[in-house]
């Protein structure tokens, strides 16, 4: 169910909460600045240098990639209610042309709190491994996403991701 909501960044608390839980993660894992935290994971991964090369090389005993993320919200908040047919034909008109190797997407439900009040909003979460080369891709899914629905705002997310396909052969 959605709420209004009047804060220009929606997803604002979201993603302090993020921060809270990779700083955790990071915490719990006994990282330090060697493990690369404050570097931009975008860019080609045949290119990485330094901190985040070390960090997967130590942690990816197979194929270094990079996970991004897009948050797309679905309720109004100042722009176009997106509904299911809505969503489906913009996969079909946006998304599936700029990653045809393939790619996730996920229905979710993001909750957040703002000047004293609690709000909801419908979501899709569009996953992608690749390997460090579709930070433009992504950039153009988000900026086609602002524009047709005339939301304020994506949020994108990009991690480092140990990759490994596992088959019935091994």
């Amino acid at each position: 169910m959605s709420q209004p909501f009047h804060h220009k960044h929606p997803y604002l608390s979201v993603l302090v909460l993020l921060v809270v839980v990779l700083a955790i993660a990071n915490w719990v894992s006994g990282g330090s600045g060697d493990r690369g935290w404050g570097h931009d994971w975008r860019g080609k991964v045949e290119e990485k240098s330094g901190r985040y090369d070390k960090m997967m090389r130590h942690a990816c005993d197979d194929d270094a990639w990079v996970e991004t993320k897009l948050f797309m919200g679905q309720g109004e908040d100042g722009g176009i209610k997106v509904n299911e047919a809505d969503w489906l034909a913009f996969l079909e008109d946006e998304i599936r042309p700029r990653l045809p190797d393939g790619f996730t997407v996920l229905s979710a439900n993001g909750y957040w709190g703002a000047e004293g009040q609690f709000y909801s909003e419908d979501a899709k979460l569009l996953l992608l491994l690749h390997d460090g080369t579709k930070d433009e891709v992504m950039k153009a899914i988000s900026d086609a996403y602002l524009a047709r629905f005339q939301r304020g705002v994506v949020l994108r997310a990009d991690d480092p991701a140990c990759v490994r396909f596992i088959s019935r052969d091994g």
